[in-house]
């Protein structure tokens, strides 16, 4: 059987089946041998059948995740209302503070032609 996929591929299986080979090569248990052997034929099926030689990774999910982002809702209480108002008058006047910046900047630099 041989790889119909590029020499990258190729090179791939070669490597990890020599790596893994030199791994369990002091192995003497005959179950375990025969596992390896079992586990090692199962991934050779895999890649012919799915044309990819890389080992599935099993923390990773299947399917990419779809996230649904909802507005972040402040719990209702009077300690956390007055909180809200003054965080929103605080950002509302540093708006105001920076469109005037904006404002007399342009002045500056229209007077100045």
């Amino acid at each position: 059987m041989t790889w119909r996929g590029g020499s990258e591929e190729q090179e791939y299986i070669r490597r990890e089946a020599q790596k893994v080979f030199r791994e369990n090569a002091a192995e003497t248990s005959v179950e375990r041998v025969e596992d390896m052997a079992r586990e090692a034929e199962t991934r050779l099926e895999y890649a012919v059948h799915y044309g990819i030689p890389y080992p599935r990774l099993h923390h990773a999910p299947q399917f990419p995740k779809r996230y649904v982002l909802e507005k972040p809702q402040m719990p209702d209480g009077p300690q956390h209302a007055t909180g809200k108002r003054e965080i929103s008058d605080k950002l509302v006047a540093a708006e105001a503070r920076r469109k005037a910046k904006q404002e007399q900047a342009r002045r500056d630099s229209s007077q100045s032609s």
